[in-house]
């Protein structure tokens, strides 16, 4: 059946009653308003509206004694806060409202136009359905909820009961990494009603366990039968999907449930650990003890835990961190307002931060638009749902969403890619450094920063290879893309995907590859850094982690201006360019136990030269003498003109570097190389050195000044002049 929708407006401003009641009316309201409590009080008993807007500032009684008089009443309607205080005050009002049972769906800050109004009263219908039968369960007699207690086991015996499912995206990627199953009942004559109402009455009549293991193997099937029929997702991918199914705190206190949900798994070839179960802050609370053991009982199981509407509770923070929950869920009522509430922004960054250190992922509910979306992946969320990504849908709807989800998100990289205008570009420096430390630090053949087209790969950087591109069908690092992690095939003759590939059969003769994503801010990955050799090789875990740093710096190649970073007299890096890329490095090396190499030299006398042969004569040893350094040292070293006469060189091995040889490297190559220009003056330099190691980390800071120290040590000892033939 339908409900009429009912609105109750109570303002101290009769034209704002009028203002709010037109647009209501256009939206299918049937609308009384006053301005008058007593009135609004006859109404709200005789007339029992479904909806009530209230103003906080009225003249004999004010709007927080209003909503507490509404309160005790057990009133369930949907309200809206309205006011002219500041936007703060009405947020604590609403906060308080809902603490205290209230079904507060919004506020509307004075003054307002016509889409807030519109945009505060939009509810889907069910929620009207539910706080009637709400209203019709607590003014019913006991026989009616026995009516609708037969109902609800006449509906758990035909499975009449169902489910509908929303899916849920990793804020970073947008890639799908799962959905949430919500239980769904159509009843003939009630019409829809909410889980928030049948799930109450499932607990409190012995039907919960039922209800739950129903809906566990409706959806546990429809997953299964996602994961073997589904072809727009790969394997590897739907492996790593997971199914979020609320459980009640009430199916907790029973033993046997644990072993029925896990021989389901068993049953339908599902993975524990594909399966989280949520369960809310304030069920959890309930028997801490109690749900302790049963909780690491799931866990040993396999399956994973999460904390739902965390942060709506009241319960212990040191109680809650000790059960063994996988990850936390973000209430709504926060990640709706976060993008006005300066409370909400805090309170999010804060479990963020407590999530993560606790080793806890983080999915926020409630993502309503994409300024939201945008704000929890700057403040790190992990995983995102909402009306924004998708509204829940029938099962049978999401092979589609699953298309157009994937057709929309390749659209949108194309887009981008495009937009940074490196396809078919000439090679450039930032990118080779990195291509060329990949290769040195893995020692393979061949590495390569690849970007994947609509129909091929484009090489923007490679060493090793003479290949320019290739088809997209056959490209490793399209999986790279797919999968959004590190992809690694330790033997590709022996891998039923690529043993026929004619990069495989043919040159380069893959058979160890192994790619990460190369991921800009949009969250769009465009292409990958990856590494390749002519024979199998295992990855390890680190291995990895290094892959995935490297990667990292190409991502920050990708946001800067190509040249931004560009000395005007030499072609070296300036130095803001060169402390950014220094201290990626330092992190990169001081997490993988590399061995990170400053050298710092000093031009002697400079300022002489440029006084008695003049600036162009300067200018001229200043490009020499990078010329020298560009031909001593490597071209994945960083090397960069810090001053006017200073200069500066990076190193990073996986072995211990002998710089006493290298400065003689550098003294070779001045000594012998025959200068065309001839004729330059005499010129000498200075140096000093400083290594950071995992023995001895430091900072940037840290290492210019040991070189600098360094520098003035051997300059004390001995004279480094070295003079250019005539």
């Amino acid at each position: 059946m339908r409900i009429e929708k009912r609105l109750l407006i109570l303002d101290d401003d009769e034209l704002i009653c009028k203002t709010i009641a037109d647009v209501a009316k256009k939206d299918g309201f049937t609308v009384r308003y006053t301005t008058d409590y007593l009135t609004f009080q006859n109404l709200l008993d005789n007339w029992l509206p479904n909806n009530i807007i209230i103003d906080l500032n009225m003249p004999t009684m004010d709007g927080v004694q209003i909503l507490n008089a509404l309160a005790d009443k057990g009133n369930q309607s949907k309200i809206v806060i309205c006011s002219g205080v500041s936007e703060r005050i009405i947020e604590a009002a609403a906060r308080s409202a809902k603490a205290r049972g209230l079904n507060i769906i919004g506020i509307l800050p004075k003054p307002f136009y016509v889409k807030q109004i519109r945009d505060v009263l939009h509810e889907p219908l069910h929620n009207d359905n539910k706080h009637a039968l709400k209203n019709v369960l607590q003014q019913q007699q006991a026989y009616d909820v026995n009516a609708i207690k037969n109902k609800l086991m006449h509906a758990i015996e035909h499975n009449i009961i169902t489910f509908a499912v929303q899916p849920i995206i990793k804020c970073r990627t947008h890639q799908i990494k799962g959905f949430e199953v919500l239980a769904r009942w159509q009843d003939d004559e009630l019409g829809f009603i909410s889980p928030d109402v049948f799930i109450k009455i499932a607990e409190n009549h012995n039907l919960i366990d039922a209800l739950t293991l129903l809906i566990f193997k409706q959806a546990l099937t429809w997953f299964s039968e996602l994961m073997q029929h589904c072809t727009l997702l790969s394997k590897e991918h739907k492996n790593k999907l997971t199914l979020s199914l609320n459980i009640s705190a009430c199916s907790l206190q029973q033993n046997h449930m644990v072993s029925e949900l896990a021989n389901l798994c068993v049953e339908l070839n599902i993975s524990p650990s594909q399966v989280i179960l949520e369960l809310t802050e304030t069920a959890a609370m309930e028997d801490p003890i109690l749900s302790m053991d049963l909780l690491t009982r799931l866990r040993l199981k396999g399956f994973r835990l999460s904390i739902d509407d965390f942060g709506t509770g009241f319960s212990s923070m040191l109680q809650l961190v000790r059960l063994p929950f996988s990850e936390l869920k973000i209430d709504r009522s926060f990640t709706m307002t976060a993008l006005d509430a300066e409370e909400s922004k805090i309170v999010i960054n804060a479990t963020i931060e407590l999530a993560h250190r606790l080793g806890l992922k983080v999915t926020a509910e409630g993502i309503e638009d994409e300024a939201t979306l945008a704000l929890l992946k700057r403040m790190n969320a992990d995983n995102a749902q909402g009306y924004f990504i998708a509204r829940p849908m029938a099962a049978d709807q999401v092979t589609a969403w699953i298309e157009q989800n994937t057709q929309a998100s390749e659209e949108k990289r194309i887009a981008i890619l495009k937009a940074y205008e490196l396809l078919d570009s000439p090679e450039e420096e930032r990118f080779d450094r990195i291509t060329r430390l990949a290769a040195r630090l893995f020692n393979v053949p061949i590495s390569v920063f690849s970007l994947i087209d609509t129909n091929r790969q484009w090489f923007k950087s490679r060493k090793g290879t003479d290949l320019k591109e290739t088809p997209r069908s056959v490209a490793f690092c399209d999986h790279t893309i797919r999968e959004q992690h590190t992809f690694i095939v330790p033997d590709a003759q022996q891998d039923e995907r690529f043993k026929g590939n004619i990069l495989v059969t043919g040159s380069p003769h893959i058979r160890f590859y192994a790619g990460y994503p190369v991921t800009v801010s949009e969250g769009e990955s465009l292409g990958t850094l990856c590494i390749i050799d002519n024979k199998p090789r295992e990855f390890s875990a680190k291995d990895s982690a290094l892959l995935k740093s490297l990667a990292e710096l190409v991502t920050i190649e990708l946001q800067e201006s190509a040249n931004s970073h560009a000395d005007p007299i030499t072609g070296l890096m300036d130095r803001k360019s060169f402390e950014k890329r220094a201290m990626l490095l330092n992190e990169l090396c001081r997490k993988e136990g590399l061995t990170y190499l400053m050298l710092y030299f000093d031009l002697n006398g400079f300022n002489d030269i440029n006084q008695q042969y003049g600036r162009l004569t300067g200018e001229e040893v200043l490009q020499e003498f990078a010329n020298d350094l560009k031909s001593t040292f490597r071209e994945s070293d960083l090397i960069a003109r810090l001053g006017l006469d200073e200069f500066i060189v990076v190193m990073i091995s996986n072995h211990d570097i002998d710089v006493e040889q290298l400065i003689q490297r550098l003294r070779d190559t001045i000594g012998f190389k025959k200068h065309n220009s001839a004729k330059l003056p005499a010129i000498a330099f200075s140096y000093g050195s400083a290594i950071s190691n995992a023995a001895k980390p430091m900072s940037l800071q840290q290492l210019y000044h040991k070189a600098d120290v360094m520098m003035h040590i051997n300059s004390e000892s001995k004279a480094n002049r070295l003079l250019t033939p005539d």
